[in-house]
């Protein structure tokens, strides 16, 4: 579904819900259907000026679903001027926000007005978040005091989002911590060993790779091949890495080193 289409589905049900209700709403509502609708910003901006209810907070939600982080941040932040209550799900999603925008103060800011002035106590993928904010802007042992500091039972996913920054920053101590909790918690979890060992082989540690893939294959922790699947013609097909053993895999090399070549030729064409 394109922006366009959501846009005008969200604004179709307000109206149909609040058409008796609100008279004046129903009008502008219409005339807005009515005219073409350029980008999800401005025909947010002008729901939020005709409606200020509960739904509006799905048009707060789109803007964070398609990229408009900054967009996200302005209109919550005018839905708490004109009174509109936030409730978990819309903290989860200015969190989120902040994440990808890299607003870590804000991030922090808007985690306790949650507690302090909504009396939200924080989820699971409320901290997820905070732990994502903090990794993302490499503050890995802050990242790792909140997991140890959650109040919820931790689990593999936020250990892992860890570990994956330490893999980013290059960070062998944290990145071993976090990949020992996850192999307590999930000792067949093949993501701690392969990381760590990239992790080790990414920093110059050979012999710690080394041990760590020793270790992995005699607890009989076996590697998953990455894969792909495509639907043609109600018919599923599934490639793994490294194989051929699709049954048209001759022909689809074929085609592929046809294109290859067809745009390596068209490439020393543009040069000479």
């Amino acid at each position: 579904m394109t922006i366009r289409s959501k846009s005008k589905g969200c604004l179709q049900e307000i109206k149909s819900t609040c058409a008796d209700s609100n008279i004046l709403f129903s009008k502008a509502a219409s005339s807005l259907l009515e005219k073409p609708v350029e980008n999800i910003v401005r025909i947010s901006n002008q729901v939020f000026t005709l409606f200020r209810g509960a739904r509006y907070w799905r048009y707060r939600r789109s803007f964070k679903e398609h990229g408009k982080t900054k967009e996200a941040i302005d209109l919550f932040e005018k839905s708490l001027k004109v009174g509109l209550k936030p409730d978990s799900v819309t903290f989860i999603s200015v969190l989120t926000a902040c994440t990808h925008s890299g607003h870590l103060d804000l991030g922090f800011h808007y985690f306790n007005l949650m507690k302090e002035k909504y009396n939200i106590r924080p989820a699971k993928e409320h901290y997820g978040c905070m732990v994502d904010l903090l990794c993302r802007a490499g503050r890995l042992s802050d990242a790792e005091q909140m997991i140890n500091e959650m109040p919820w039972k931790k689990d593999d996913v936020v250990w892992t989002t860890l570990l994956n920054a330490c893999k980013a920053k290059g960070d062998t101590e944290h990145g071993r911590r976090a990949a020992e909790t996850i192999q307590e918690l999930d000792p067949t979890s093949e993501t701690a060993f392969v990381t760590l060992a990239n992790i080790y082989s990414s920093t110059g540690k050979l012999e710690e790779a080394a041990h760590v893939r020793k270790v992995m294959k005699s607890n009989g922790v076996i590697k998953v091949p990455g894969w792909s699947s495509i639907k043609i013609m109600d018919r599923d097909s599934t490639f793994v890495s490294s194989s051929r053993s699709h049954s048209q895999s001759e022909d689809i090399y074929s085609t592929l080193e046809l294109v290859v070549s067809g745009a390596e030729a068209h490439i020393d064409l543009i040069v000479e």
